[in-house]
């Protein structure tokens, strides 16, 4: 073990930990100065082609053991949704995008088709205790033209929230300033379609959210240990995603900041006993003769052990702060008991979970309530967190990845660099 003795080593080891962590995809300080818009579009657009790919052919498998009339027994059958009153209502809003908007023109998002097919793939596991009902809230102006959609009705059950007639309308003469009150509007039809079907939790997906293979499990784990634990605060929603950008110890968020103290409080108490277990001690003769002398000793190891604690706990803080906290939470994929359930931060509603109730209240308040550019459906349900105290928690690491490079919010392409953050 390499022991920090003096400010020089200390200043030393922070410049090669830092340097270090521009070789990691992911870091904060990589992203910052090395980061490239278009070779990471690219990336996203080769990413995206390859998991239409895959997906398409779980669909199509899924298609095929539907259609066989007698299939044989097999854990790869599909898992039998509960059509009423399931535990977990699941709903994945969706609408069609401005294709004419990205370039190249032989882009296909199907972000719907992808978060399907991971989600019929993870419902298919005999091994969850809770049952589910999975449906698609298409809130297309335009539903029968909304062909991605209309190819996965005969596998998942389909809500409409608008009509042929009522399509007729275009949303491309809808102005910016409808657009957001639409999205509400969009956002609290799926909500109470989900929770008229008799179900404990409403969760609602965007399309262009992708769920990690842990999702169901952790879900489960955090309704049976946080949710329903006996004698806590009722929950109003859990967030299962929150931007991998805003997860950095650069936040108002209390607890993260508690995180990095412990963090480097613990690890660096570690580290400098190690080092003072290995340091040379002095030799036992040398204070045979006096007592003073042998005080002189223990105080001085006293104090260059306070001291490489110091310093060890300062370089642990840089080398957290390099790394990233985004990155440094992706250990808790470990166990699912590892996961993180914290109050939630501000921001987005790709992947919330609603209590019957809370959903309610959250209905109730946005239908009471003017949505615009600046106060979006998630202000809104935020703002209502903050007035009444409601309790809402967001689980960490995050369980989705977000893979939209089109908003449906702006009608336009999202910068690489924020999809991929």
């Amino acid at each position: 073990m390499i022991c920090l003795r003096s400010t020089a080593q200390f200043l030393l080891a922070s410049f090669l930990i830092v340097a270090l962590t521009l070789l990691i995809p992911g870091s904060p300080l990589r992203r910052h100065l090395l980061a490239d818009a278009d070779a990471t579009r690219d990336v996203i657009l080769r990413d995206n082609e390859l998991r239409i790919q895959a997906s398409q052919a779980v669909l199509d498998a899924y298609k095929a053991q539907l259609s066989s009339p007698k299939p044989k027994p097999s854990s790869s059958n599909p898992r039998p949704l509960v059509e009423y009153g399931a535990d977990v209502g699941l709903t994945v809003l969706t609408m069609s995008r401005g294709l004419h908007l990205v370039k190249p023109v032989t882009y296909r998002t199907h972000y719907l088709t992808q978060s399907v097919a991971r989600l019929l793939t993870l419902l298919n596991d005999t091994s969850l205790t809770l049952t589910y009902r999975l449906t698609i809230c298409n809130v297309d102006e335009r539903p029968d033209e909304f062909t991605e959609a209309q190819e996965l009705e005969v596998l998942v059950p389909t809500t409409k929230r608008f009509g042929a007639i009522v399509g007729e309308a275009g949303s491309s003469r809808r102005t910016k300033a409808t657009r957001w009150e639409k999205l509400k509007h969009d956002y609290v039809y799926c909500l109470q379609d989900t929770l008229a079907r008799g179900v404990r939790y409403a969760f609602l997906v965007e399309d262009d959210a992708l769920a990690h293979d842990h999702l169901l499990h952790v879900l489960e784990h955090v309704l049976r240990t946080v949710v329903e634990a006996p004698k806590t605060p009722s929950v109003t929603y859990v967030k299962f995603f929150h931007p991998q950008r805003l997860l950095g110890y650069y936040s108002l968020e209390v607890e993260r900041l508690s995180e990095l103290l412990a963090l480097s409080l613990t690890l660096g108490a570690a580290l400098a006993l190690g080092c003072s277990c290995r340091a040379p001690h002095r030799g036992q003769g040398d204070s045979a003769g006096s007592s003073d002398g042998g005080g002189d000793n223990r105080s001085t190891e006293r104090r260059q052990l306070w001291l490489s604690w110091a310093w060890w706990t300062a370089l642990v803080a840089v080398a957290a702060l390099a790394v990233g906290r985004e990155n440094l939470l992706e250990l808790r994929r470990l166990s699912i008991q590892l996961y993180q359930v914290t109050p939630t931060p501000s921001c987005c509603t790709p992947a919330m979970l609603f209590t019957k109730q809370g959903g309610q209240e959250i209905i109730d308040h946005l239908l009471s309530v003017t949505c615009t550019s600046s106060q979006s459906t998630d202000f809104w349900i935020d703002e209502f967190r903050r007035q009444t105290g409601a309790r809402a928690l967001l689980v960490q690491p995050n369980l989705f990845t977000h893979i939209g490079l089109v908003s449906t919010l702006r009608d336009s392409e999202v910068n690489p660099l924020v999809v991929a953050r």
